[in-house]
């Protein structure tokens, strides 16, 4: 008689055992000190940016029509940066309500 090992096997998760993201990259958690800071300066530079160039991009010249545009991809690369952590995290946990009221309030 053949004696069978007692050891399981590892059961697979969910996923099959596909890659998961590091987003730590990106914030180290969804209170991070960082992921706060670029909110706020997201939120102050969109306001003076709309007070510097609402109703005047007609207006501008080659140089201040470049230094608007750099501004606004300044920004538009910020508010990526808080997207991409905001969307990875809730669907990385999409059973989870917590993480999609988070990714709903960004």
């Amino acid at each position: 008689m053949s004696k069978v090992s007692a050891t399981r096997t590892p059961k697979k998760d969910a996923t099959g055992g596909l890659p998961r993201w590091n987003l730590k990259d990106l914030y180290s958690g969804p209170d991070a000190r960082a992921l706060n800071a670029d909110l706020g300066w997201a939120e102050k530079e969109a306001k003076k940016f709309r007070a510097a160039y609402e109703g005047r991009l007609a207006r501008l010249d080659g140089k201040g029509l470049g230094g608007a545009i750099a501004r606004y991809e300044k920004l538009a690369e910020r508010l990526q940066r808080i997207m991409s952590y905001a969307h990875l995290r809730y669907v990385t946990d999409l059973s989870n309500p917590r993480t999609g009221a988070y990714f709903q309030t960004m």
